[in-house]
Formats: structure tokens, sequence, C-alpha cells
């Protein structure tokens, strides 16, 4: 099985939240208990000079315990 190809960013950085982003995360959080620990960052891939998709505001980091993220997923 060859790995999925990297969709992420195309367009570059995106200059304001994207609020369908921020209101996900927030009912993640309510309804399992996970906590954002981020959700913007205009930096590049660690793998490459690519930007990574976090910069357009559509890439979130979630952290909690295995239950929850069971549960998340």
């Amino acid at each position: 099985m060859s790995p999925r190809p990297y969709t992420g960013n195309k367009e570059g950085n995106h200059p304001t939240p994207r609020l369908g982003t921020k209101r996900f995360v927030e009912f993640c959080e309510y309804l399992f208990g996970v906590k954002n620990i981020g959700i913007y960052a205009n930096r590049p891939m660690r793998s490459g000079p690519q930007l990574s998709v976090h910069a357009t505001w559509r890439a979130t980091d979630l952290k909690g315990t295995k239950p929850q993220r069971k549960a998340l997923v």
C-alpha cells in the first residue's frame, strides 16, 4: 500500500481564524474532554520546506487520555 499524498497547504498562510475549526475544537473539548494544544502555527512542516496545514487554520492538535482519544475517534 502506498502512502497517501499530502494534500495540506497549497494556498499558503490564512490570515484569519476559521470559525468552523474553532467551533469543532470547542465541541471536541466539551463532548470528549480533550484539550486543544494548538490550531494555528505559521511554520514549515517538520519533514520539509512545505508550509504546515496548521497555517491554514484547518488542522488542530488535541490531547487527552486514552479513553478520551478513543471516544473522539
